[in-house]
Protein backbone atom coordinates (compact mmCIF):
# COMPACT_ATOMS: atom_id res chain seq x y z
CA UNK A 1 0.00 0.00 0.00
CA UNK A 2 1.28 3.39 -0.92
CA UNK A 3 1.91 5.58 2.06
CA UNK A 4 0.76 9.21 2.02
CA UNK A 5 3.55 11.74 2.40
CA UNK A 6 3.62 13.69 5.61
CA UNK A 7 2.64 17.33 5.24
CA UNK A 8 5.04 19.84 6.61
CA UNK A 9 3.77 22.16 9.31
CA UNK A 10 2.52 25.40 7.82
CA UNK A 11 4.93 28.20 8.31
CA UNK A 12 3.76 31.78 8.89
CA UNK A 13 3.91 33.95 5.86
CA UNK A 14 6.98 36.13 6.03
CA UNK A 15 7.62 39.46 4.41
CA UNK A 16 10.60 40.22 2.33
CA UNK A 17 12.52 41.46 5.38
CA UNK A 18 12.67 38.02 7.00
CA UNK A 19 9.55 38.29 9.15
CA UNK A 20 10.68 41.34 11.09
CA UNK A 21 8.16 44.04 11.84
CA UNK A 22 8.41 47.06 9.56
CA UNK A 23 10.05 50.11 11.11
CA UNK A 24 7.71 52.55 12.80
CA UNK A 25 6.84 55.51 10.65
CA UNK A 26 6.76 58.76 12.57
CA UNK A 27 3.95 61.11 11.79
CA UNK A 28 4.31 64.85 11.49
CA UNK A 29 3.53 65.45 15.16
CA UNK A 30 6.41 63.21 16.28
CA UNK A 31 8.78 64.90 13.86
CA UNK A 32 7.78 68.36 15.08
CA UNK A 33 8.26 67.33 18.70
CA UNK A 34 11.92 66.52 18.04
CA UNK A 35 12.64 69.89 16.50
CA UNK A 36 12.43 73.53 17.45
CA UNK A 37 9.25 75.30 16.43
CA UNK A 38 10.74 77.47 13.73
CA UNK A 39 7.68 79.43 12.64
CA UNK A 40 6.65 80.63 16.14
CA UNK A 41 10.33 81.18 16.95
CA UNK A 42 10.79 83.54 14.00
CA UNK A 43 7.50 85.29 14.80
CA UNK A 44 8.37 85.94 18.45
CA UNK A 45 11.91 87.01 17.66
CA UNK A 46 10.64 89.54 15.12
CA UNK A 47 8.05 90.91 17.54
CA UNK A 48 10.65 91.34 20.27
CA UNK A 49 12.87 93.30 17.87
CA UNK A 50 9.91 95.52 16.91
CA UNK A 51 9.06 96.16 20.58
CA UNK A 52 12.66 97.10 21.39
CA UNK A 53 12.79 99.42 18.37
CA UNK A 54 9.50 101.07 19.41
CA UNK A 55 10.77 101.65 22.94
CA UNK A 56 14.05 103.10 21.65
CA UNK A 57 12.14 105.48 19.37
CA UNK A 58 9.82 106.49 22.21
CA UNK A 59 12.77 107.09 24.52
CA UNK A 60 14.44 109.35 21.97
CA UNK A 61 11.24 111.40 21.52
CA UNK A 62 10.72 111.82 25.28
CA UNK A 63 14.32 112.86 25.85
CA UNK A 64 14.12 115.35 22.97
CA UNK A 65 11.05 116.95 24.55
CA UNK A 66 12.83 117.45 27.85
CA UNK A 67 9.78 116.20 29.73
CA UNK A 68 7.65 119.14 28.62
CA UNK A 69 4.31 119.43 26.87
CA UNK A 70 2.51 116.15 26.38
CA UNK A 71 5.32 114.25 28.11
CA UNK A 72 5.20 116.40 31.26
CA UNK A 73 3.31 113.71 33.17
CA UNK A 74 6.24 111.32 32.69
CA UNK A 75 8.08 113.19 35.45
CA UNK A 76 5.20 113.16 37.96
CA UNK A 77 4.42 110.53 40.60
CA UNK A 78 4.37 107.02 39.18
CA UNK A 79 5.97 108.10 35.95
CA UNK A 80 4.53 106.35 32.93
CA UNK A 81 3.61 103.25 34.91
CA UNK A 82 0.29 104.85 35.85
CA UNK A 83 -0.84 104.45 32.24
CA UNK A 84 -2.36 101.17 31.06
CA UNK A 85 -0.73 101.77 27.67
CA UNK A 86 2.74 101.58 29.20
CA UNK A 87 1.84 98.56 31.34
CA UNK A 88 0.42 96.79 28.29
CA UNK A 89 3.61 97.41 26.31
CA UNK A 90 5.82 95.74 28.91
CA UNK A 91 3.26 92.98 29.37
CA UNK A 92 3.68 92.15 25.70
CA UNK A 93 7.47 92.30 25.96
CA UNK A 94 7.45 89.86 28.88
CA UNK A 95 5.04 87.60 27.03
CA UNK A 96 7.09 87.50 23.82
CA UNK A 97 10.23 86.62 25.79
CA UNK A 98 8.33 83.83 27.54
CA UNK A 99 7.02 82.60 24.20
CA UNK A 100 10.53 82.71 22.72
CA UNK A 101 11.89 80.60 25.59
CA UNK A 102 9.05 78.14 25.02
CA UNK A 103 9.95 77.87 21.34
CA UNK A 104 13.60 77.18 22.18
CA UNK A 105 12.80 74.24 24.46
CA UNK A 106 13.36 71.09 22.36
CA UNK A 107 10.43 68.76 21.77
CA UNK A 108 12.00 65.84 23.62
CA UNK A 109 11.72 67.84 26.86
CA UNK A 110 8.01 67.30 26.56
CA UNK A 111 6.99 67.82 30.19
CA UNK A 112 8.86 71.12 30.57
CA UNK A 113 7.70 72.38 27.18
CA UNK A 114 4.08 71.53 28.00
CA UNK A 115 4.21 73.53 31.24
CA UNK A 116 5.72 76.54 29.46
CA UNK A 117 3.06 76.32 26.76
CA UNK A 118 0.32 76.25 29.38
CA UNK A 119 1.74 79.35 31.04
CA UNK A 120 2.18 81.07 27.66
CA UNK A 121 -1.38 80.31 26.58
CA UNK A 122 -2.81 81.36 29.94
CA UNK A 123 -1.00 84.70 29.83
CA UNK A 124 -1.99 85.40 26.24
CA UNK A 125 -5.67 84.51 26.53
CA UNK A 126 -6.32 86.20 29.89
CA UNK A 127 -4.09 89.29 29.76
CA UNK A 128 -2.11 90.05 26.61
CA UNK A 129 -4.87 89.88 24.01
CA UNK A 130 -7.75 91.37 26.07
CA UNK A 131 -5.65 94.30 27.32
CA UNK A 132 -4.32 95.04 23.82
CA UNK A 133 -7.87 95.13 22.44
CA UNK A 134 -9.04 97.37 25.29
CA UNK A 135 -6.14 99.84 25.04
CA UNK A 136 -6.33 100.12 21.26
CA UNK A 137 -10.11 100.43 21.13
CA UNK A 138 -10.42 102.86 24.04
CA UNK A 139 -7.62 105.20 22.93
CA UNK A 140 -8.78 105.66 19.35
CA UNK A 141 -12.43 105.93 20.38
CA UNK A 142 -11.70 108.70 22.88
CA UNK A 143 -9.34 110.44 20.47
CA UNK A 144 -12.03 110.42 17.80
CA UNK A 145 -14.67 111.82 20.17
CA UNK A 146 -12.53 114.60 21.66
CA UNK A 147 -8.75 114.95 21.64
CA UNK A 148 -8.90 116.95 24.89
CA UNK A 149 -9.84 113.75 26.70
CA UNK A 150 -6.30 112.47 26.08
CA UNK A 151 -4.16 115.40 24.95
CA UNK A 152 -3.51 118.32 27.35
CA UNK A 153 -5.10 121.64 26.29
CA UNK A 154 -2.84 123.84 24.24
CA UNK A 155 -0.79 120.95 22.81
CA UNK A 156 -0.89 120.68 19.02
CA UNK A 157 -0.38 117.02 18.11
CA UNK A 158 0.80 117.93 14.62
CA UNK A 159 3.66 120.02 16.02
CA UNK A 160 5.04 117.43 18.43
CA UNK A 161 7.91 115.70 16.58
CA UNK A 162 7.22 112.00 16.08
CA UNK A 163 3.93 112.01 17.98
CA UNK A 164 1.70 110.58 15.19
CA UNK A 165 4.03 107.61 14.69
CA UNK A 166 4.43 107.25 18.44
CA UNK A 167 0.68 107.05 18.90
CA UNK A 168 0.51 104.14 16.45
CA UNK A 169 3.47 102.39 18.08
CA UNK A 170 1.77 102.51 21.49
CA UNK A 171 -1.88 102.13 20.53
CA UNK A 172 -2.15 100.42 17.13
CA UNK A 173 0.73 97.98 16.76
CA UNK A 174 -0.09 96.35 20.11
CA UNK A 175 -3.27 94.91 18.60
CA UNK A 176 -1.46 94.06 15.37
CA UNK A 177 1.15 92.08 17.32
CA UNK A 178 -1.59 90.19 19.18
CA UNK A 179 -3.31 89.32 15.90
CA UNK A 180 -0.02 88.13 14.38
CA UNK A 181 0.47 85.95 17.46
CA UNK A 182 -2.99 84.41 16.96
CA UNK A 183 -2.27 83.80 13.27
CA UNK A 184 1.10 82.07 13.60
CA UNK A 185 0.91 80.39 17.01
CA UNK A 186 -1.62 77.80 18.14
CA UNK A 187 -3.05 78.42 21.62
CA UNK A 188 -5.06 76.16 23.88
CA UNK A 189 -7.58 78.11 25.90
CA UNK A 190 -7.58 77.39 29.65
CA UNK A 191 -10.73 76.42 31.50
CA UNK A 192 -12.99 79.21 32.72
CA UNK A 193 -12.11 78.48 36.36
CA UNK A 194 -8.36 78.70 35.75
CA UNK A 195 -8.71 81.84 33.64
CA UNK A 196 -10.91 83.55 36.24
CA UNK A 197 -8.53 82.64 39.07
CA UNK A 198 -5.56 84.02 37.13
CA UNK A 199 -7.37 87.30 36.36
CA UNK A 200 -8.33 87.85 40.00
CA UNK A 201 -4.79 87.10 41.17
Amino acid sequence: MRRRPLHKKEQPVQDGDGGREPPEVLDDDHVRESQFELQPLACHLALIVLCVAAHAYDDSIVKASGGTGIFRSSLTYGGRWKYLTYINFWLQVVYFFLALITDLIPGWRKEIKTRFKQLRDLLFTTAVFPVAVFVCGTFWTLLTIDTKLLIPPGVDMTRVPGLPLLNHLWHSTILLYALIEMLFVFHRYPSNAVAAAFIFI
